[in-house]
């Protein structure tokens, strides 16, 4: 199912914890600057989304933009309609591992950021694959009842990917800031567990920043053990 290029632009506004600049909505919608323009006129132009008094005249890239507070429901309502459509059609994609790289994502035609997802009764772990990065082990989830994993909810054109003979596709309930959503991501047949590589662990907290996920749960990452 195509995305429309508005929804997905004031998804990532009203997704955000502050105002964001232009070249940051540019970096997480990984829409071309055209496409960023209309839709943020359309949105302006609407009602849903602002910038602060006084920057109305300012060029694009030199303004702050936010969800507009009075039609928060209507926001939420409006994105919360379109997402189970977009999970029918098996669209929706839930990263927490290295797919999270800034450079990996914005060099992925047809891949753009919705918001940020809570996935609850599992935990992040790093298992051996024979796919595997070489010298550690790769992102995987684990059930665990009272641990939470968060990540990136994408939107993909096409949800054909080349899966290692190991990988397997699942879907799960992944909480957003506009509700529960179903949604695929991939793990891995465990072997036995294998700490990260240092520079593994770095791309998924630099992803982690990047998108916004909750600094206590990055700081948990970032506090797994690695071999150097």
């Amino acid at each position: 199912m195509a995305l429309d290029k508005n929804l997905l632009v004031l998804c990532v506004i009203r997704e955000a914890d502050n105002a964001l600049t232009f070249q940051t909505i540019l970096n997480r919608s990984n829409l071309q600057v055209k496409e960023l323009e209309e839709a943020m006129g359309v949105l302006v132009l609407g009602g849903k989304i602002r910038s602060f008094d006084g920057d109305e005249m300012k060029p694009l890239a030199e303004r702050r933009f936010f969800s507009v507070h009075e039609n928060r429901q209507e926001i939420d309502d409006l994105i919360a309609g379109q997402l189970p459509l977009l999970a029918g059609e098996a669209c929706l994609y839930f990263a927490y591992g290295p797919e999270l790289e800034p450079e990996r994502y914005r060099s992925s035609p047809g891949v753009h950021f919705l918001m940020r997802g809570c996935l609850k009764g599992y935990r992040l772990t790093f298992d051996d694959s024979k796919t595997g990065v070489a010298g550690g082990g790769v992102a995987n989830l684990c059930r665990s009842p009272d641990s939470e994993v968060w990540g990136a909810v994408y939107h993909m054109e096409s949800m054909q990917k080349d899966h290692a003979a190991e990988e397997v596709k699942i879907r799960i309930p992944v909480e957003g800031a506009v509700g529960m959503m179903c949604v695929e991501s991939s793990v891995f047949k465990s072997h036995r567990m294998l700490f990260p590589s240092r520079q593994y662990l770095q791309k998924i907290l630099d992803g982690g920043q990047f998108f916004g996920l909750p600094q206590k749960y990055l700081r948990q990452v970032s506090a797994m053990p690695v071999i150097d």
